[in-house]
Parts: C-alpha cells; structure tokens; sequence
C-alpha cells in the first residue's frame, strides 16, 4: 500500500525539495501529489509546521529522514489502533518438513469455501510451506523484521507489514524468514504482541500458522487456536504427531484442543 502526499508549506521551493527527497529515498511508501486536492479525498496534505514548539503538525527543520518517521507514525497510528469488529479465527497447520505443497493446497481450499466472505492471512514458518523464499526474493523485508518491528518499532509496524505481503491462489501471504533458526530465539512475548496486532487490524477473518517445529509461540497459538491440522505422509508421521499433541496440549492444560485437530493424509 502506498499513502498519497501533498507536502503544504509556503516556501514553494523547500516544499518540492523535501517532496522530491520522499519520492526519491520513499517511493516504495509514498506517492507524491504535486496537483489540486480539490476532490482528492485520499489524498493526505501536511502543513508543515515552523516553530517545532507548536504543538499540532510536523516541524520542517529537521532532517529528512525524521520527517519521514513522523509521517509514518501519523499515518500508522489510527490503522493500528483501529479495533476488530469480528473474531478472527486462528487456524494451525502442522506437517513434516519433507511434505510439499499439495496437502495445503487442499486445506486452503477449504477455509476459502468456509471464509466466503473474508480474507486470511497466511504466515509461513515452515520450510516447505505454501510460499517459499524463491517467490518472495523480490521482496525487501522478511517476517524476521515485521516481528521484531511489532516489538520495537509499533509506530512503522502496519506500514512493514503491507511492504511483507504477497498474494498466491487469492490468499494473503507472509514472506518467510529469512533464518528460521533465528526465529526460535525470539522470546514467546514479542510473538504474542505480533499476533495480536495482527488480530487487531480489522482486516482478515482467518490466521493460518503453518509451522514444521514448535516455535517459542506454540503455547500461545495452541491454546488460541480453532483448528489444527496435521499433515503426513505414513500412518507412523501421524501417531507420533498425535502423540506429540496431546503431551504439548496436556502440559500447557488445554487437552480438550486436541477434538479441534485434524490429519490429513499427503497423497
């Protein structure tokens, strides 16, 4: 997603200089408006301020890359405050690392037909998930940097993850990691504070985590989840993931998520 920019100051020249500079360095986040904003409702028009005492506005005597930030976070901040209107539902898939793509493929279906009428938003922590890092290499950031910005930098976060996203088969999708050894460093609380910005957007009815190892969020995603389903290939992959379950779902006092689990068979 682009923001549309019309930068209003009475120094015409400095203006369109600091204009051209968020186009040059920014083009990926902005899309400057140089015309009328007569009838050009989304189109965002900033007066800049000159005292950097007032209170309201941002102050034009400051390096260009601070403007940019203070423009982010103003942008950013009612979107991620904006409540969710409905529940989100938060779906689990589990699969060996040795299972391709055509079992998921079969599950994504089916949550399509079910969320006739909303998104989901498909977050890869899997090796061989529905989006591998060839089809993203394009892309700048990966999740790795979306949930240490969740942490660390709330204020740019939506803007990150709009710049993470691509769409496969009409399903919204999260870049993979870069090092998936990374993310099992990641402490449980920054994930949770992740996952809830992300069920706060009021924008996608379904969450699917696809992951092939028990990050530190398993506890987290397990006892919030709807549904999970268990991908195999051999009936012993299947005992030893239902096995597996029940003593996660046991230990963390949720035994009664294991009803909501389902194996589907790779063939």
């Amino acid at each position: 997603m682009k923001y549309k920019l019309k930068i209003i100051d009475q120094e015409i020249a400095y203006a369109n200089k600091l204009s051209s500079y968020i186009q040059s360095r920014h083009g990926d986040l902005f899309s400057l408006f140089y015309g009328d904003i007569e009838n050009q409702e989304d189109v965002l028009c900033v007066q800049l301020k000159e005292d950097e005492a007032e209170e309201e506005g941002i102050f034009k005597y400051q390096p260009g890359e601070q403007i940019v930030q203070e423009l982010l976070w103003n942008m950013t901040r009612e979107t991620s405050q904006k409540p969710n209107t409905k529940p989100v539902k938060f779906s689990v898939l589990l699969a060996h690392q040795n299972l391709q793509g055509a079992s998921r493929k079969k599950v994504f279906q089916m949550m399509k037909e079910q969320e006739r009428d909303g998104r989901i938003l498909y977050l890869n922590f899997a090796r061989r998930g529905f989006v591998t890092r060839d089809q993203c290499l394009t892309q700048g950031r990966d999740m790795l940097d979306l949930i240490y910005s969740a942490h660390y930098h709330k204020e740019l976060f939506w803007t990150r993850f709009s710049g993470c996203i691509i769409e496969k088969e009409g399903i919204t999708c999260m870049v993979p990691p870069t090092h998936l050894w990374n993310c099992m460093k990641i402490e449980e609380a920054i994930y949770k504070h992740f996952f809830q910005l992300l069920e706060n957007q009021d924008t996608y009815r379904r969450i699917v985590v696809d992951m092939d190892e028990m990050f530190p969020f398993y506890t987290y995603i397990l006892t919030r989840m709807d549904d999970c389903y268990c991908l195999y290939e051999e009936d012993d992959q299947r005992v030893e993931r239902q096995k597996q379950l029940q003593e996660i779902l046991a230990l963390i006092g949720a035994p009664e998520q294991l009803n909501q689990c389902y194996f589907i068979q790779e063939r």
